[in-house]
């Protein structure tokens, strides 16, 4: 028979069971959401200014028009190009003072030319020492402050925890609030440059349409891999095996000579509806160096769980994918199927048929512009080369009178800055000091009225030391080491005072003299110790 037990309300329920509310499991923290763009601000088409001015007789043709006049438009300007490899000399000199044997390489899209204008760069610090993953944070932490301290960047995040551990900055709008990526012994960044280079040089279609994709995924904000979008590297990788299978089957001509056939605007439809429709996310992954997709059985080192992720061979470690980071694929996917459908409304009375798809805003234009003023005026190179600040840390500014060492004697300092010296210094002998003797006091008997033992003034008359008192409303001797007249009455006259013949310790009142006894003597006098020196006394 089973066993019941009663509850709190009196029903009755099996054994081992309680009517204590059991807490509620806790919910596993959610990845924050991506940064969203402003939707105030309006789309802008700045390249459509450089079209060509004979009309185009297709949509293809017009579409391939604005991708050639894009591309050269958003690539990196010589401006550009000198703020990044400025900001690139600032951060060696900073780091390798706490990397005195390191070297710093600068990879991705920065390296291969194919960074947007607002495009981060990627640094990788080589150490020449073997640094394990979990031992990475003290050094990175340690950049963070020398950045800082360099003036280049306010703040920096640290990300130690990530599976490639970095640390992230804006660099100050003096070297061209650039976003900054650095890590440690990444080797598989810079190794991938030379590679990179290769597809470029051999696939004339290539750049433009990587610069194409990804204008369209930073639009869509799908372009950040810590926020499970695509990364320049994958973007890269998935235009290569795009261009190498060519599954919509078109001429060769379109991929081998894409200016000669306009083809740009074409090529751009098929990638959208290969990658949102067609590609076989679920059973196959891309390998660019056999050219061609592979079924993921065969593949032993994928370790992605979800049956239809991206899955990318890297090309540097074969054992490396690359497209794992990319979480939000669902969105992704959603985003060229989109793209693939607003590419088939297009016509030619639209003004920019380009414009739906990779429209800049406000925001990089004014970055663009910030970028040629610092370049141009000089800033950047002043940002360079600062003024000479002092062994001290005192900074002499252009036009700044130059301070004396903190070292050097204070006459010479005062004779420097044109000042007359307030006290005479320890190279100057002092004055013998007159000593002014006082003439003996009297003894006055204690019966004498005019005798006030306790150092204070009654009526209209003050006390006010050993000197003669002063007329005003009754004064009070705070330090008691004398005796002043005193008025009776109203008077306000002022009378010779009268010394006590012996000093007597007056009594502390809480009234007339908070501050009893005199402070001083490196100790502080208690409520306890008054007590016992007034019996004392």
């Amino acid at each position: 028979m089973e066993q019941t037990t009663r509850d709190l309300r009196g029903r009755d329920q099996p054994a081992g069971t309680s009517d204590v509310p059991r807490r509620p499991p806790r919910e596993k923290r959610k990845r924050s959401p991506a940064p969203v763009a402003p939707k105030d601000q309006p789309v802008l088409t700045p390249w459509l200014a450089s079209l060509p001015p004979t009309p185009p007789t297709s949509t293809d043709q017009r579409l391939h028009q604005e991708i050639v006049a894009y591309v050269a438009y958003v690539q990196p300007t010589p401006q550009e190009r000198t703020a990044r490899q400025k900001l690139l000399e600032a951060i060696r000199k900073a780091l390798l003072r706490r990397f005195p044997d390191g070297e710093l390489k600068l990879f991705g899209s920065a390296a291969t030319g194919l960074c947007l204008p607002t495009g981060d760069m990627d640094i990788a610090i080589m150490t020449g020492e073997v640094i394990p993953t979990a031992e990475k944070k003290r050094p990175l932490f340690q950049m963070s402050t020398i950045l800082k301290a360099a003036r280049l960047t306010w703040d920096v995040q640290v990300n130690h925890r990530a599976r490639v551990p970095i640390l992230t900055f804006k660099s100050l709008p003096e070297y061209g609030s650039f976003s900054v990526d650095i890590g440690i012994n990444n080797l598989d960044g810079p190794r991938a440059i030379e590679i990179v280079n290769d597809y470029l040089a051999k696939m004339p279609a290539l750049r433009p349409l990587i610069f194409i994709v990804k204008g369209f995924l930073s639009q869509r904000n799908l372009n950040n891999a810590a926020h499970g979008g695509l990364g320049s590297y994958v973007v890269i990788c998935m235009c290569i095996s795009f261009l190498q299978l060519n599954p919509s089957k078109r001429p060769q001509e379109y991929i081998d000579k894409p200016m000669e056939t306009e083809s740009l605007g074409a090529l751009l439809a098929d990638f959208m509806f290969y990658y949102g429709i067609e590609f076989p996310y679920a059973t196959s992954y891309i390998c660019v160096q056999e050219g061609q997709l592979l079924p993921k059985a065969s593949a032993a080192w994928i370790t992605n769980k979800v049956p239809d992720a991206l899955v990318i061979r890297c090309l540097v470690n074969p054992d490396s994918d690359i497209g794992k980071s990319a979480g939000r694929l669902d969105a992704i996917r959603g985003a060229f199927k989109a793209g693939y459908a607003t590419i088939l409304q297009l016509s030619l009375a639209d003004e920019s048929l380009l414009g739906p798809l990779v429209a800049l805003n406000q925001t990089t234009l004014d970055h663009r512009a910030h970028i040629a003023d610092i370049v141009d005026s000089g800033k950047l190179e002043a940002a360079m080369s600062p003024a000479p600040r002092h062994p001290r840390g005192r900074g002499q500014g252009p036009g700044t009178a130059q301070q004396p060492a903190r070292s050097a004697p204070r006459v010479q300092q005062q004779q420097q800055q044109h000042y007359l010296p307030v006290r005479p210094t320890a190279s100057v002998p002092r004055a013998p000091q007159q000593h002014v003797h006082f003439p003996a006091r009297p003894v006055v008997p204690a019966s004498t009225p005019e005798h006030v033992p306790y150092g204070m003034a009654f009526g209209a008359g003050s006390a006010m030391g050993r000197g003669r008192g002063s007329s005003g409303g009754g004064g009070v001797n705070r330090k008691g080491s004398g005796f002043g007249s005193a008025g009776f009455g109203a008077g306000s006259g002022s009378g010779e005072a009268y010394p006590s013949p012996v000093y007597q310790h007056p009594h502390p009142h809480s009234r007339f003299d908070p501050e009893w006894p005199p402070r001083g003597g490196g100790f502080k006098t208690g409520d306890k110790k008054r007590r016992r020196m007034d019996v004392h006394n």
